[in-house]
């Protein structure tokens, strides 16, 4: 879901040939939009447990949006049993200094350059599972979720400021 006009018109043409998905326009901070989308509600039944992916959009909320309260109502639209997977701009904060020093960096420059991101702190990111219980293993760099048996990956950069967690709705 996009609000971007021109993602909308192509994730439209990427789909005129395939059933069972469907694009439509929204504004994530907007859920009642979203979740009452007749469209969507076609495709969704709400009371049945299922996935649902905030991959690299909540960082883009900023503070005064409320991405928790945002996330929160997402969450409590959910049918228990229903799994939510969050990825995340992070700033490990005083425990790494130096990397918690570049990611200020970069969000600055990100917000003059690019567009919007926050990185925040795990307990931030963490207000966004709500009440969820946290599946293994837990809310931890990207790279160590779910890695192959014997795969390492590098510990650079960014390693330590992109996190992502998977939690389960009782």
């Amino acid at each position: 879901m996009d609000i971007d006009p021109i993602v909308l018109v192509h994730g439209q043409a990427l789909l005129t040939k395939t059933s069972g998905t469907a694009v439509v326009a929204g504004d994530v901070r907007r859920p009642e939009q979203i979740l009452d989308n007749p469209r969507v509600r076609e495709y969704i039944d709400l009371d049945q447990p299922l996935g649902l992916l905030f991959f690299a959009i909540l960082h883009h909320l900023n503070d005064d949006e409320d991405p928790a309260g945002v996330a929160a109502r997402y969450l409590d639209a959910l049918a228990p049993g229903s799994h939510v997977a969050i990825s995340h701009f992070h700033n490990p904060g005083p425990s790494m200094p130096e990397v918690a020093e570049q990611t200020a960096t970069a969000e600055k420059l990100f917000n003059e350059h690019l567009g919007t991101g926050r990185w925040r702190t795990r307990e931030e990111i963490l207000s966004f599972f709500g009440d969820l219980e946290l599946v293994d293993p837990g809310l931890v760099p990207v790279a160590e979720w779910r890695p192959e048996p014997g795969e390492h990956s590098e510990q650079g950069i960014t390693y330590h400021t992109f996190v992502g967690g998977v939690g389960r709705k009782r």
